[in-house]
């Protein structure tokens, strides 16, 4: 069979061609790939951020609305001003760790005991508690549990899931809170 060259490698440049451009399309596709991966996963870290920084804020101003009143005891005033330093701290706390992304630090796991977490968590939500209507009531506390990890994380936990209690309460109630082995 006779193969003409010219027309051969006429055709064989235009199937480069047609090889090129899709190459250069499936490039461009990645690239608005990677952008909108990109663009979800800083969504998600805003919303974190968001989570992370909202409850305290909130705790904030239940507090600072209290004190204002001047109606408090001074044990209970001075109660909230601890818990107004406290998580003065923690968003203090959580601004570090955006800092340290790039520069991570590794996490101090001790043994501590669970009430003492659990305890500090239920007193930050107290004073908005109360503001809602709602009881934060403790069933049994068995003050022997122990974890090994790291409290500042729980401590976290806590406030996620009893900010999310009061939140599906949504007015008067209460919320019961045990802990045991």
């Amino acid at each position: 069979e006779r193969i003409d060259f010219p027309r051969a490698r006429g055709e064989i440049g235009v199937l480069a061609a047609a090889f090129r451009t899709m190459m250069d399309n499936l490039r461009a596709a990645q690239a608005e790939a990677l952008v909108q991966a990109r663009r979800a996963f800083l969504g998600e870290v805003a919303a974190n951020i968001a989570h992370e920084v909202r409850t305290p804020l909130s705790v904030l101003k239940t507090s600072a609305q209290l004190l204002a009143r001047q109606e408090l005891p001074p044990a209970e005033q001075r109660q909230l001003a601890m818990n107004v330093a406290a998580e003065v701290d923690r968003l203090n706390g959580v601004v570090t760790n955006l800092v340290d992304v790039a520069r991570p630090r590794p996490v101090q796991y001790r043994t501590e005991l669970l009430v003492d977490v659990l305890d500090r968590a239920v007193s930050f939500f107290r004073p908005q508690a109360v503001k809602l209507g709602v009881e934060i009531s403790r069933g049994e506390w068995d003050r022997s549990v122990r974890f090994h990890g790291s409290a500042d994380q729980l401590h976290q936990v806590f406030l996620n899931v009893i900010q999310n209690a009061l939140q599906a309460i949504d007015g008067p109630g209460s919320v019961r809170i045990d802990c045991h082995s």
